[in-house]
């Protein structure tokens, strides 16, 4: 197994832990994986673009990958690519936490504070982390669509 070491923020890294564990490998039968593996590159396919990323916001977060998949697809994950998995999981993470909010408070009644805050809870995720306020008005902003579809 070869490991590679993603940056993502310290929310985004509780999250995975929680759901795939560390180091995680990706696989093609899961959403993640399948994200990951193709973002995978040969070192000589390695693009000259340079992205600046945030270093003070990240966390490092380990990807295992098998020796066959190293020979098939290889194992850099560029910068610039980082930053495109930074953005993938971050809006899984968001998709998810405003869907349940949505149908818990649908089916069950439960106000959409009180579900976020517990989910964010589950993934051990404070305050200081990822604050509260920013999530519910990025939630506000997409919860009439999220009913839309979820609730017809």
């Amino acid at each position: 197994m070869i490991n590679i070491t993603l940056q993502l923020p310290i929310y985004l890294i509780k999250y995975m832990r929680t759901l795939y564990s560390e180091p995680y490998v990706p696989k093609s039968d899961d959403e993640m994986g399948i994200y990951i593996l193709n973002i995978l590159q040969r070192k000589t396919n390695v693009s000259e673009y340079q992205y600046r990323e945030r270093k003070d916001t990240l966390h490092p977060y380990q990807l295992s990958i098998s020796m066959s998949c190293y020979e098939k697809r290889g194992c850099i994950i560029p910068t610039d690519k980082n930053a495109l998995i930074v953005k993938f999981v971050d809006s899984h993470f968001r998709k998810e936490l405003f869907r349940n909010a949505v149908l818990n408070n649908h089916y069950y009644c439960i106000p959409y504070r009180t579900s976020i805050l517990n989910s964010l809870q589950a993934y051990n995720i404070t305050e200081s982390e990822l604050s509260y306020e920013t999530i519910r008005k990025d939630f506000n902003r997409k919860k009439n669509e999220i009913e839309k579809r979820l609730l017809k």
